[in-house]
């Protein structure tokens, strides 16, 4: 007995660090839908892969470049009508009917850059268009 309890004793004594010394858990990875918009995100802004409604050359209104901050979520109608009365144009979303909830979260964006977020989010179902002369957004639903 006395040499078995000096056997384990040390051998106890060898293996105690090592089982304090457990690989951490991996961290979870983010839903597929996060990590979509997030690489959509940096695609965005690294080459513009949508059509803005800033086109190169092209200047806007002062009531689209306005700096804004944006978190909000809520149909496309909801939106587009949002975005009309802050910059004091008419929305048209008369023809569409409800589509999906939208989220966009923005701290340093422009009412353009957001109309591009609706604009991207309601494809390909709806596409929004903006008539600066007749100071109209307009929902142009597809099929």
């Amino acid at each position: 007995m006395n040499s078995l309890s000096s056997f384990l004793r040390p051998t106890l004594m060898l293996l105690a660090p090592l089982l304090a010394c457990s690989a951490p858990p991996r961290p979870q990875a983010p839903p597929l839908s996060q990590q979509m918009a997030t690489l959509l995100g940096s695609m965005n802004r690294i080459g513009l892969v949508r059509f803005p409604l800033v086109r190169p050359g092209s200047v806007l209104p002062a009531e689209f470049n306005r700096p804004v901050s944006w978190h909000w979520s809520g149909t496309l109608e909801q939106g587009v009508s949002e975005i009309a009365r802050q910059v004091g144009y008419r929305a048209d979303v008369a023809n569409t009917t409800s589509g999906p909830i939208i989220a966009i979260s923005e701290d340093n964006a422009t009412e353009a850059t957001l109309l591009d977020e609706l604009s991207a989010a309601s494809n390909p179902t709806a596409e929004v268009d903006v008539d600066i002369p007749a100071h109209v957004i307009r929902i142009t639903p597809h099929g």
